[in-house]
């Protein structure tokens, strides 16, 4: 791993854009140099931010949120959902026990 990171290291040194080892199309920023500095912009600033997406992803992406936005919880559902979420999170997590992090406070 630290050869993987001195190699990224080095590649910003010299002004490349270092890739993903992985599938070498995508251009990474290394871990933890992208810092948000503006508290205002927290939706508009994400990890993700730098991937270039082909064509065919970004199409596979729109397709999968105009599936998402097919089916609309009903606002009554969502008070509901609301109102007893720690009822359906204690349920989530006697299903999937420690697999995912517990502190809700």
């Amino acid at each position: 791993m630290n050869m993987i990171w001195r190699n990224s290291i080095s590649c910003l040194r010299l002004g490349k854009v270092p890739r993903r080892y992985q599938s070498g199309y995508h251009p990474v920023a290394p871990l933890g140099s992208r810092i948000l500095t503006d508290p205002a912009k927290v939706f508009e600033h994400n990890m993700w931010d730098h991937m270039q997406w082909s064509k065919e992803e970004e199409a596979a992406a729109r397709k999968k949120v105009k599936e998402n936005s097919a089916v609309r919880v009903l606002l009554e559902e969502q008070v509901k959902y609301e109102r007893e979420a720690s009822k359906y999170w204690d349920t989530f997590y006697k299903i999937h026990k420690n697999k995912f992090f517990k502190d809700r406070n």
